[in-house]
């Protein structure tokens, strides 16, 4: 490291977040610089500026992908392509609360230079309110990288999701380590952060620490519980009955007591997503067609599923039903989700994908019609949005375990 002699580098900074944005330009250039390569940081006085320069030997970075590096989400070969895209995204941001900015100078093949410049501002005390207002105007942004940063990756919608909640950044990546192989697993740090992300995300299976600040463990199941039907299993020291009776009743399903065995926690993540999964196929076999008929109609279905969420996705569903061109993207934005974020929420309250949500619905009007209405068969699959008659017929069979002509034939029989 070099440093330039004679010169004044005190400044008012928030330090941990300036150490944040050296951490991760430094920890860049160790991944990919190669044995034998070489790793320089040099800290300079510019006028009323202060340069902090990390320069490396590594790969290099394509000019075509230097202009969007610092976009959140992006992800290239050459930076970290496992990770999140969010550490330089991050960086940028933490950098420019202090008014300054961040810039990178790369070859491929030769190596990156990655250069913070930061003003000098003397410690005073309106000074640091300056710095405070600056962190305030950015702490959306932050909140919302910090957040998806925890995430590392959005869960896949056929993986089994685990939440972790625990405010010790160890205990996080133990059971991340443990439980990855297996399942998506998502982070939160505090109670407040697991609850916004169990609300977005709708894992199979929460596992809560107890004793957390702000939002405890306790509170964090209770309102999770008030939610979502999700999991809940808590982690705990203490072994009293009181406190574990505490628990129960504010819905936790089950209590793993520190320390535990690695494989105990898995097995036990296991047990109790496969005994969700068995509850909503013994719901299924029975609850499948009163589901599907009560949204048609849109009156308060079973088992939990009149929620606002729900029949916001039943109206667009039940308005666009002659349009077989909508699909489950177009869905997932009007209700203002991603695609994924749409399939675990409507498979946690209904057992059923969004595309067969959609086809029992078509299904569940075309029957109707096939007995109130004058028009072909042929005429009814276009009405309710299948593009081919034998298609639309053959999913009807599957449906209600009988054609659509023999349906009409036994209505002509009763008039």
């Amino acid at each position: 490291m070099t440093i330039e002699t004679g010169q004044d580098y005190h400044t008012a900074l928030d330090l941990d977040k300036i150490e944040r944005v050296y951490f991760n330009i430094l920890s860049n250039a160790f991944k990919f610089t190669p044995a034998n390569g070489s790793i320089d940081v040099n800290l300079s006085r510019k006028g009323d500026s202060i340069c902090l320069a990390v320069k490396d030997t590594g790969v290099g970075i394509p000019q075509e992908e230097i202009s969007q590096i610092f976009d959140r989400f992006f992800k290239t070969d050459h930076i970290n392509p496992t990770g999140s895209g969010i550490g330089l995204a991050l960086s940028k941001v933490f950098v420019e609360m202090h008014q300054g900015t961040i810039a990178v100078e790369s070859q491929p093949g030769k190596g990156s230079t990655f250069t913070v410049t930061l003003p000098v501002k003397q410690t005073q005390a309106d000074t640091a309110a300056d710095i405070q207002a600056s962190v305030s105007v950015a702490e959306a942004d932050v909140d919302e990288l910090k957040e998806v940063e925890a995430l590392e990756t959005e869960p896949h919608e056929n993986a089994p999701t685990i939440l972790i909640i625990d405010d010790n950044p160890d205990i996080r990546v133990l059971i991340k380590s443990i439980l990855s192989p297996k399942f998506t697993v998502l982070q939160a740090s505090s109670g407040a952060q697991g609850i916004r992300l169990a609300t977005k995300y709708i894992p199979d299976l929460i596992i809560c620490d107890v004793m957390m600040p702000g939002i405890d463990g306790y509170e964090t199941c209770r309102r999770l519980k008030a939610e979502e039907a999700t999991p809940v299993l808590l982690l705990t020291a203490c072994s009293l009955d009181e406190q574990r009776t505490l628990g129960y009743q504010c819905g936790v399903d089950a209590y793993m007591s520190k320390p535990f065995d690695s494989e105990m926690l898995s097995a036990r993540c296991d047990s109790l997503i496969e005994n969700r999964k068995r509850i909503y196929s013994s719901m299924g076999n029975t609850a499948a067609e009163p589901v599907a008929e009560a949204a048609s109609q849109k009156s308060v279905p079973v088992h939990d599923i009149d929620n606002e969420f729900y029949q916001r996705f039943v109206a667009i569903v039940n308005d666009e039903i002659g349009n077989a061109d909508l699909s489950v993207e177009e869905l997932a934005q009007r209700l203002g989700l991603s695609r994924v974020q749409m399939y675990r929420k409507l498979k946690a309250l209904t057992n059923y994908s969004p595309a067969e949500l959609i086809r029992n619905l078509r299904l569940r009007r075309a029957a109707q019609m096939l007995k109130n209405s004058e028009m072909t068969v042929s005429e009814i699959s276009y009405s309710v949005g299948f593009t081919s008659p034998s298609y639309f017929a053959k999913c009807y069979r599957e449906y209600f375990n009988e054609t659509p002509s023999e349906v009409q034939a036994r209505t002509s029989k009763m008039e």
